[in-house]
């Protein structure tokens, strides 16, 4: 990601304009982000192919914007994608254990721990 002088925010001139305008595409940005993913969740409600369908690609999105997410949105995803670990259905199963993969590379162990019940 890219790194922005806080103190040139506070002074006058070009690069305060620039830093500020960067802050606010970023904030944009994680709010597209967690918006996009609240769209991609409707999924879970759906067919059998959907909801492992739908897991498979929030598994790639919390990959790709793992620096971008909160640990609480992924940790609420976690809680929910162990649920379909219950599942009778093979194909959602294996996009649950897919997920919870991801999860064990990116997710910090001291947080990881308070849901080693669940998994």
């Amino acid at each position: 990601m890219h790194r922005v002088n806080i103190l040139a925010l506070h002074s006058e001139g070009t690069e305060s304009g620039e830093g500020v305008k960067f802050l606010t595409s970023c904030a944009y940005f994680v709010d597209a982000v967690s918006q996009y993913l609240a769209l991609i969740y409707a999924g879970l409600t759906g067919s059998i192919t959907m909801i492992s369908c739908t897991v498979l690609a929030l598994t790639r999105l919390v990959f790709e914007f793992k620096d971008t997410l909160d640990m609480t949105s992924i940790e609420q995803l976690l809680q929910n994608i162990c649920l379909l670990l219950q599942s009778k259905t093979r194909d959602v199963v294996k996009s649950a254990l897919s997920f919870i993969k991801v999860v064990l590379f990116i997710m910090d162990t001291r947080i990881l721990a308070q849901h080693l019940q669940a998994l």
